[in-house]
């Protein structure tokens, strides 16, 4: 995964049987993060709704963004890791309704805690539930909310 990462915790994935455990893996890792003294962002946009309309390919382009935000000198909270896991857990399959506890207890969580420092919202954010969600509790915890510069996308927009 990331220097941030443990062994323990990559297993602890497979096996993790809520959003709360999940969420507790997710505290770990930022405060582990947060230690090394640089500000911490996350990356947000459409996974399971919206943006290039499925799952497979939101995933290849936020895996592609967070990279691109890594390579540049930033220090990204990768939640990707956390996909499967969520998937499992709240037994989603394309076209299922929104799992709404992945936002209400997953990332609020994480929002809530106070270790962010910025989020960057991807272009298309709008179409998906979960960043709109994201943008609205971002807002209301007054955590710098900026745009992912469209420029370091290339041809991948």
């Amino acid at each position: 995964m990331n220097e941030y990462w443990t062994d323990k915790e990559i297993k602890s994935l497979d096996s993790a049987p809520t959003f709360y455990e999940l969420g507790d893996i997710a505290l770990t890792i930022l405060q582990r993060m947060k230690k090394v003294g640089k500000p911490i962002v996350q990356i947000c946009g459409p996974m399971s709704t919206g943006g290039r309309g499925n799952l497979e390919e939101n995933m290849k382009f936020f895996g592609q963004t967070v990279q691109i935000a890594t390579n540049k000198g930033l220090t990204v909270f990768n939640q990707m890791p956390f996909q499967d896991a969520m998937i499992r857990i709240a037994k989603w399959k394309p076209g299922d309704a929104y799992a709404e506890d992945i936002l209400e207890i997953f990332y609020r969580k994480i929002f809530e805690s106070g270790l962010l420092d910025e989020v960057l919202f991807l272009p298309d954010w709008q179409s998906s539930r979960g960043a709109r969600w994201e943008r609205d509790i971002a807002v209301k915890l007054n955590i710098p909310i900026k745009e992912f510069p469209v420029e370091w996308l290339g041809e991948k927009v």
